[in-house]
Order: structure tokens, then C-alpha cells, then sequence
């Protein structure tokens, strides 16, 4: 993959927010109450993905959201995010499969770090891409609602 296209793969799968797996193992820190709330914005979210619904996942990022990553040369803001995903869900297929390693809240701040599997099937065809990572997203509860305030994600190559 060339130029624009490995910039565009890097972008696109840096935005993963994973949901834990029956498999996982979650280390848990806070209230269970919290716990559970955050655990259903994150399903909201890769919902969303997996529907192709921009709107059902922007939901969880709040208004002053920032996606940092190593594949960007810049953060992004919120509808940055939301524009790159209308042109990833315009191209390509996708699907996103994610392990959330450990939850912890406490007041009205909490935070979530796990890892996550993207698959691309270009809809115009060619050839399906699979990458990996590894993700810290930190989130504020804002009238009474887990948002997230920044996301952070290191990537595996794509194969």
C-alpha cells in the first residue's frame, strides 16, 4: 500500500474504541455502577462502528474531543473524526473486534486501555487489510453522561 493509502489505513484504524470479549480478563477500578455505564458507552460506540453509523458512535466523544496517534501528525477533533469515518464507511467494509483490559472511575473522571483487530474489505474491490493496537482513552462524566475527552492509540502494521 502506497502514499495516501497507508495514511488513510493509519488514520482510519486509530479510532477504534473496543468493547471487552467473553474472553477478557478486565481489571476493574471503581464503582460498579460507573463500571457498567462506561461498558455500555463503549458498546454504543463499536455498535456504531459495525453499523456504519457515524452519529450513534460521535455520540460518545465529547464537543472538545482529541484523537492523538503515531499515524497522525496532528490531533483531530471531533469532526475531523467524523469525516475520516464518512469516507472510511464510503470505501470499505469494516468490521472491529476489541478487548477492554481494564476500566477505572472515580468522581465524575474514569478512563479505559485495551487493544483492538480492524478488518477493511475495500468495497470497490481488492484485497481485505487487517490491523492491530493498542488504545487509552480517558472520559468525564458530563451531566450525568460518560463522554470521551481524549483518545490515544499506538498501531500495529497492517498486513
Amino acid at each position: 500500500m502506497k502514499g495516501f493509502g497507508k495514511l488513510f489505513l493509519g488514520m482510519m484504524v486509530f479510532f477504534c474504541l473496543p468493547v471487552a470479549t467473553e474472553a477478557a480478563s478486565i481489571t476493574v477500578r471503581g464503582p460498579a455502577g460507573d463500571v457498567a455505564a462506561l461498558e455500555r458507552r463503549i458498546n454504543q460506540w463499536v455498535d456504531g462502528y459495525n453499523q456504519g453509523n457515524v452519529g450513534k458512535m460521535m455520540d460518545v466523544f465529547s464537543e472538545n474531543f482529541l484523537q492523538e496517534s503515531q499515524n497522525s501528525p496532528r490531533p483531530l477533533d471531533k469532526a475531523q473524526v467524523a469525516q475520516s469515518y464518512t469516507a472510511l464507511f464510503a470505501a470499505f467494509d469494516t468490521q472491529m473486534v476489541g478487548v477492554t483490559e481494564e476500566i477505572g472511575a472515580s468522581g465524575n473522571m474514569a478512563y479505559d486501555r485495551g487493544s483492538f483487530t480492524v478488518t477493511l474489505t475495500p468495497k470497490a474491490g481488492g484485497a481485505t487489510i487487517t490491523s492491530t493496537g493498542h488504545f487509552l482513552e480517558m472520559w468525564r462524566r458530563e451531566h450525568g453522561i460518560w463522554k470521551v475527552q481524549r483518545l490515544m492509540s499506538l498501531n500495529g502494521s497492517g498486513k
